[in-house]
């Protein structure tokens, strides 16, 4: 409808997480992981200019989510092959989410098969609470919290030492969700959920997802059971070998976009302040790597990582605000409040680019992330 070729795949395999996709088949993972969208955007590439008669003027890429990860995996590995790229929710940092859901699933829903801990109605009394303290900050009530990271909230006012609302174990439940995952000797691993998205976190994620039975097929080449996720898992020593075995195939962290940025190229990352499923974090954390790789791309690699390893947050701001217009030439990052994952919640989400379609009338580049994209690579007009 919109006067496009369009192509998509299975990746290599059909349905969701089973041993005989990944047990034993490696290269399978790999497809999945990188390689299927380059193959399968070439093949297109080349069946239009056959039936053309004509090579394709522009080409984009939109994903959310998974797609968003592997949209930020064409941006950094593949960095000629689309113009513009619209990434939602991206799972870019792969392993840490993959093991984030296994601690968000076996923190709220210990035993599989029985109800969540925190109940659906006290995860929306939760809420309801957070927004009585800081939908304000943003200067509107409107149940949406413009920027969670401002809030400051006391879940203990809930807990058995406050009103009651919440038991000691469903406090601590609340306390792991926001804390992210920690290992068991209390080191922080990864980001967690923010205030206000208590009501959109999903206890059984993890479970629907197969995320914790891909870690035993692929990492540790054993059915499951034996390996029980639940069981087996640790958030030390099986992080680091998951985080090892994973990264090369699944992970998209590299803010070098240099050969994308010189070919063109244009990126639109947005993510959900609700989102419990690919913390919302990890999209705030890539552009102000993108930002520190504005500024130390030229030093040795020995030296910026003895920069980076002892950066301050105040360090992080300065970069980000004196670098942020460079990075703002071929990356726009846009967060939207109250928005669950790849949609949902209450705030707005019917943006496509793998969130709800807008309705017709608004599928434009204002209210449309794909023609906004569209917009700035053809007509050089960016997104705000």
């Amino acid at each position: 409808g919109d006067g496009f070729v369009s192509a998509g795949s299975n990746m290599g395999h059909d349905g969701g997480e089973s041993a005989t996709w990944t047990l034993g088949h490696p290269e399978k993972v790999k497809d999945w992981g990188l390689r299927a969208h380059f193959y399968v955007a070439t093949a297109a590439k080349t069946l239009a200019d056959a039936f053309y008669g004509q090579p394709v003027s522009h080409s984009y890429f939109e994903g959310c989510s998974n797609g968003g990860r592997q949209a930020l995996m064409m941006a950094q590995n593949y960095q000629t092959l689309f113009d513009g790229i619209v990434a939602g929710a991206p799972s870019n940092f792969y392993p840490d989410v993959l093991m984030w859901l296994l601690w968000s699933g076996v923190h709220q829903t210990p035993v599989f098969g029985q109800p969540a801990v925190v109940s659906p109605a006290k995860r929306t009394a939760i809420t309801q609470r957070v927004l009585q303290a800081c939908d304000a900050i943003d200067g509107l009530v409107d149940g949406q919290i413009t920027n969670p990271r401002a809030c400051v909230f006391n879940i203990d006012s809930m807990g058995p030492a406050g009103d009651g609302t919440l038991t000691a174990a469903e406090l601590a439940v609340a306390k792991a969700m926001y804390a992210g995952t920690t290992s068991e000797t209390g080191q922080q691993r990864y980001t967690g959920a923010k205030f206000g998205g208590e009501a959109d976190w999903d206890p059984n994620f993890a479970d629907n997802g197969g995320y914790g039975p891909f870690i035993g097929h692929y990492v540790y080449g054993v059915l499951s059971p034996p390996f029980d996720w639940r069981r087996d898992v640790n958030f030390s020593t099986v992080y680091d070998q998951a985080k090892a075995a994973v990264t090369p195939i699944t992970a998209a962290p590299s803010p070098d976009l240099t050969a994308f940025k010189n070919h063109g190229g244009k990126l639109i990352q947005f993510a959900g302040w609700n989102d419990s499923v690919v913390p919302p974090d990890g999209s705030v954390n890539y552009y102000h790597s993108l930002t520190l790789f504005e500024k130390l791309h030229t030093l040795p690699s020995a030296t910026i990582d003895a920069l980076v390893n002892n950066l301050s947050s105040q360090d992080v701001a300065v970069t980000a605000q004196f670098l942020g217009d460079r990075v703002r030439q071929y990356h726009r990052l846009f967060m939207l409040p109250a928005v669950s994952h790849c949609g949902g919640s209450t705030g707005p989400s019917s943006i496509g680019g793998g969130m709800p379609e807008p309705p017709a009338a608004f599928r434009d580049a204002d209210h449309h992330v794909v023609s906004a994209v569209i917009k700035w690579v053809e007509q050089g007009v960016a997104p705000e």
